[in-house]
């Protein structure tokens, strides 16, 4: 979050050779305060330096001056301030208004050739001694860390912000509330180089704030922001959403809606409540940021119009986004901003996917042109901007049936980011930033392959966004049955490639390394070969590659497809593929509205049944889904099957397939199901594990119902709740799940059975159980996705908190990567309860984790639920489903015919409500 402009422009042109003044010493200088700052004082200290005589002395006139620049930084009057800086600065001015005045003429106003010696005299401030209750050293230091963010150089912006932080408490002492301010700087930026660094810095800031701040002091702003973008890094869009909500009330509290502080502040409200689909919500707050922006330099206004038109083109309306593009760029011309700024080009790419969109394609495709070479001649190939632009500039070709342009455009950053993505070297977070950020782009190479007749990239790039969506979810995951040995096998390989690297990279300034390199080259081989010969199938347990036409032919029987549905914003493709071959077709579609449709499809299961009992499914919306997916090319190539095999990532995964409607619902007829035609199945990846050989000889265990707080009113205010690892002991408790596992065990002989319930379901006592003797093992317990547990980025099972555990082996989270190192020969795991099958709303999938984790322990297969099942339901489902499974049924056949039972069956209440038949999915 930004409270200082630092957008260079180019409007100024100031003299060549300023130096920095001697500081003025044993003068009453105003203290420059960034919290409570008034007109009234800028007023003031102006009145004071205006009416001074001709007279005083040159001290007296430096300390009014001082004042003065001072208020007007503080006041966000940066052209006033620079220019009184430029017109005095041969006094002995304070070191924090030289700081101030030179730092915003630096970052805001001075041209390209001005800088370094700005630069140099923001650097001979910084390496000043220290300066007791001044702000001129750290308030220099920080203005130089806004120029290294200019010139995209993080490390740099980093580095000074560390120094300006140490500078402040060295300066200003322990208690100053400023150091809040300084503290949350570094946190922030710290942040995108190293999360563990940042989430250190963060405590510190908050341990600060509260130390030293009263509730409501303007210093929990920069707090609150650091809050807010560290809940928006782990996924937890609703907490970042509060974080913002409260800031902006803190700050419109001290300052005013007009105050050019709030302008950053909207600025992320508005994000962040775009992305938990409330872009209406954004739109208003980046609409009434615009009360505020009145200090922002051209550039930063020009922007501000990008956000408000995208927020517009985000919920559909994308004729009126392009006003708002136009007049970014209008700004942008008005105020002779250097075209070689990149921010010409974003304005002009999201102006040109508008009017792409629009079919204006004469106009897109001009300026598409224009852009495509800026970016790339200025960001490195793996930089995500450049990514972005690429991917956006190739769709436009495609939309104007260009197709083979825009597999030229694309197939150069699709192959650097699919080596990334499949690389077994990657750290996990890594790997989870590149597989959410780099999703669409595969997304996007699918359908140009596919509209260039290329169908084998199509397919490739297809099963590499679903491919990205298991990455995502499962980055943290370890090979199955040795994570020790295998982590520092995995570490050593690591770190020999890294020292390989290091060492090429000093080839070009040392011939001498050249022996030394072949010593690395040799150690790098040496670790990838102990690592491949002590796991050999690492790769495929944990970065599963995709499979061509041909092989993923093999894999199919006679009577499966599988089914890929692709969510673009002005389109649906499906792909389906069987032994005979590839087919896909597409459906074109109103901007955003299919993402509106599974909204409000998930929102009506959810909801469940109304208060009188009425089912409050939506069958128009299932049914406008079915027909997207299902398009005439689609449905001719499944026409003969009997079984559907989908992937476990991607929108669709919000819902189980099961419930479209293949025809119109009517009246007293019964509701034609996709189920009614085929069995359905779920895979996270095309490529089979081999299964152990092992037969358990018990029958079943049955964990969950924990113990927890008091349940809530309503299930649907279980999906999607925020929680602290701390505090896991506070969520809800589960009503039915204690007698839906009763119900279960009461199907096998109790000799044969384990129950692990309330206070017996804790993570020692499910260590403890022999779970590899039991062929059906089922969980009754919250799912909690990624981004949903604060401290934690993995999904996990909830069980009961023990009262003074410590460590991870004891938090109530039976984890995903716990559970990949459990030793299982199951045949059946069953997950039922709350959202663990669900996302949380945002394509992030918690069985993508989850069930990659049962599989890496052993499972054969396992039946997920979307939602809370009703005891009796989840009995009368899984016991069906187990007893025809073992009586030689199919797996996903028994699991159809068990539902199709259930809807038939009069003696289960609203038995015919997917709400009560559809939870439940296989993934096999």
């Amino acid at each position: 979050m930004r409270f200082t402009i630092w957008c260079s422009t180019s409007i100024f042109a100031a003299a060549a050779a300023l130096s920095v003044a001697a500081p003025l010493y044993g003068q009453k200088v105003q203290r420059p305060d960034i919290y409570n700052h008034s007109v009234e004082k800028r007023e003031e200290a102006q009145a004071a330096l205006a009416k001074a005589s001709p007279t005083i002395s040159e001290e007296e006139r430096a300390r009014l001056v001082s004042n003065a620049i001072i208020a007007l930084a503080a006041d966000e009057k940066n052209q006033a301030a620079w220019d009184l800086y430029r017109e005095y600065q041969s006094l002995p001015l304070d070191p924090a208004a030289q700081a101030s005045a030179i730092g915003v003429g630096l970052n805001s106003f001075a041209a390209a050739e001005e800088k370094p010696q700005l630069r140099a005299q923001l650097r001979l401030l910084s390496d000043g001694p220290p300066l007791p209750g001044s702000l001129g050293r750290p308030w220099a230091s920080y203005h130089l860390g806004m120029d290294a963010y200019q010139q995209d150089d993080m490390p740099g912006v980093v580095e000074w912000l560390r120094i300006a932080y140490d500078q402040a408490r060295e300066d200003l002492g322990p208690d100053d509330p400023t150091l809040v301010y300084f503290a949350a700087r570094y946190a922030e930026h710290v942040t995108y180089l190293d999360r563990e660094k940042g989430a250190e810095a963060g405590r510190e800031a908050e341990t600060l704030a509260l130390r030293l701040l009263d509730l409501d002091h303007p210093a929990w702003i920069s707090v609150l922001s650091l809050q807010a973008q560290r809940a928006l890094s782990e996924g937890r869009y609703e907490d970042a959403v509060a974080f913002y909500a409260r800031s902006t009330d803190v700050a419109v509290a001290a300052f005013g809606y007009d105050d050019p502080r709030l302008f950053p502040l909207l600025q992320s409200r508005a994000v962040a409540l775009s992305g938990v689909g409330r872009a209406d919500d954004g739109e208003r707050f980046a609409k009434l940021a615009l009360r505020s922006e009145w200090a922002s330099a051209a550039q930063e206004r020009a922007m501000h119009r990008s956000l408000i038109g995208e927020l517009i083109y985000s919920q559909g309306r994308v004729e009126d986004s392009v006003p708002w593009f136009r007049e970014g760029l209008t700004l942008m011309a008005e105020n002779k901003v250097d075209h070689g700024d990149l921010r010409w080009g974003h304005l002009q790419s999201r102006l040109s996917r508008s009017l792409s969109v629009m079919g204006e394609h004469e106009e897109a495709l001009r300026l598409t042109r224009e852009i495509l070479p800026q970016f790339r001649a200025k960001l490195p190939e793996k930089h995500p901007a450049r990514t972005f632009i690429e991917s956006l500039a190739a769709f436009n070709f495609a939309r104007a049936g260009h197709p083979a342009e825009a597999i030229d455009i694309l197939s150069e950053t699709v192959a650097n980011n699919e080596a990334r993505l499949l690389d077994i070297y990657a750290q996990g977070q890594d790997l989870r930033r590149l597989a959410f950020g780099n999703n669409q782009l595969f997304r996007d190479s699918a359908i140009i392959a596919l509209l260039a007749g290329d169908l084998e990239r199509g397919w490739r790039s297809a099963q590499l966004a679903s491919l990205g969506d298991l990455a995502a979810s499962a980055a943290s995951l370890s090979y199955p049955g040795d994570a020790a040995g295998f982590a520092r096998a995995l570490d050593a390989a690591r770190t020999a490639r890294s020292e390989e690297e290091a060492m090429r990279s000093t080839l070009t300034r040392d011939e001498a390394a050249r022996g030394a390199l072949a010593d690395k080259i040799v150690a790098r081989k040496a670790a990838e070969d102990q690592l491949a010969r002590e796991y050999p199938d690492y790769v495929e347990f944990l970065r599963p590659r995709p499979l061509n036409i041909a092989e993923a032919r093999e894999v199919l029987d006679d009577d499966q497809a599988y089914v890929v549905p692709i969510i673009y914003e002005d389109r649906v493709v499906t792909l389906a593929l069987t032994r005979e071959g590839l087919s896909w077709g597409q459906m074109r579609v109103p901007l955003k509205s299919t993402n509106a449709l599974i909204k409000r499809l998930r929102s009506s299961l959810d909801r469940g049944l109304g208060e009188e009992g009425e089912d409050l499914f939506d069958v128009a919306a299932s049914h406008e889904l079915y027909n997207r997916i299902f398009t005439a090319d689609i449905q001719q190539a499944i026409a003969h099957k009997t079984h559907l095999i989908f992937p476990a990532g991607g929108l669709m995964a919000q819902i189980p397939p099961s419930v479209l409607l293949a025809a119109p619902a009517k009246e007293g007829q019964p509701r034609h199901y996709l189920l009614r035609d085929y069995a359905i199945s779920v895979r996270p990846t095309l490529r089979r594990q081999s299964a152990s050989m092992a037969r358990a000889s018990r029958a079943f265990a049955g964990i969950g119902a924990p113990t927890l707080a008091g349940a809530p009113a309503s299930r649907a205010a279980l999906r999607g709740m925020a929680v602290d690892i701390d505090s896991i002991a506070d969520m809800p408790s589960l009503p039915g799940a204690l007698a839906e596992l009763a119900s279960l065990s009461a199907a096998f002989a109790p000799e044969d059975s384990l129950l692990l319930t309330g206070a017996q379901a804790t993570e020692a006592s499910v260590r403890a159980a022999p779970l590899d003797t039991f062929q059906v093992i089922a969980f009754a317990t919250h799912g909690l996705v990624n981004g949903q547990v604060r401290g934690l980025d993995e999904p996990a099972l909830v069980l009961t908190p023990v009262k003074g555990a410590e460590g991870s082996d004891n938090d109530a989270l039976l984890t995903a990567s716990e559970i990949a190192g459990m030793r299982l020969t199951a045949d059946w795991v069953l997950l039922s309860a709350c959202n663990t099958a669900s996302p949380d709303g945002r394509g992030n999938p918690a069985f993508s984790g989850l069930a990659r984790a049962f599989q890496l322990a052993g499972a054969r297969s396992l039946l997920l639920s979307h939602w809370p099942v009703r005891d009796d339901a989840a009995a009368a489902i899984s016991v069906a489903t187990l007893k025809a499974a073992a009586a030689g049924t199919g797996r996903a056949m028994a699991l159809r015919n068990s539902q199709l039972a259930l809807i038939e069956d009069e003696d289960i209440p609203a038995g015919a409500a997917p709400a009560i038949w559809a939870p439940f999915i296989l993934v096999d």
